[in-house]
């Protein structure tokens, strides 16, 4: 049974979105794809769904990988950002990933784009678990009666947190 996925692609080019496609089920997936071609449409499908990955063309006419990438981060949507190009070079590629880009990918080298995906993916549920157990934990510290006391690991010493309690007690709090 092919495992559900559901994936943005950001393309104008209607043979490149369905070898996009085309590689994912070959890879076991069975993709519910929305393709988009303009900042507009990507900000209402992020506004719309939950997507597990976005792959984006490096160039578009009107739009860009870039400005594509740097609406996501403005969402503060968190899913893996996959960058496939015909004739990317090595500069275009850098430039991506200083941007924020999880990977990039050669059209021609679509083979790599399963195991790319499934590993950015996979890193993208690590980093929602970090979230949810930070959250987690800062709802118990300050929820604890007792006051707790947070210093960094460095040298200095210097505290990072104490709990609301603690605030309480001592009379002060460090904001």
């Amino acid at each position: 049974m092919r495992k559900p996925l559901h994936v943005l692609i950001i393309s104008d080019n209607a043979v490149n979105i369905r070898s996009l496609s085309d590689a994912l089920q070959d890879g076991g997936y069975e993709p519910v794809v929305e393709a988009i071609d303009s900042a507009a449409a990507l900000s209402a499908a992020l506004m719309r769904g939950v997507w597990d990955v976005a792959f984006s063309e490096h160039s578009l006419t009107g739009f860009s990988a870039l400005a594509a990438l740097a609406l996501l981060k403005e969402t503060g949507c968190d899913i893996p950002f996959i960058v496939v190009g015909s004739a990317l070079s090595s500069e275009a590629a850098v430039a991506m990933f200083h941007a924020g880009a999880h990977d990039c990918i050669q059209q021609d080298q679509l083979a790599i784009l399963v195991p790319a995906m499934e590993r950015e993916v996979k890193a993208a549920a690590t980093r929602a678990a970090l979230r949810e157990a930070a959250t987690r934990y800062t709802t118990l510290v300050e929820q604890i009666p007792a006051g707790i006391h947070t210093m960094a690991l460095d040298t200095s010493g210097s505290t990072l947190s104490i709990s609301p309690p603690l605030e309480r007690i001592l009379g002060y709090s460090l904001a």
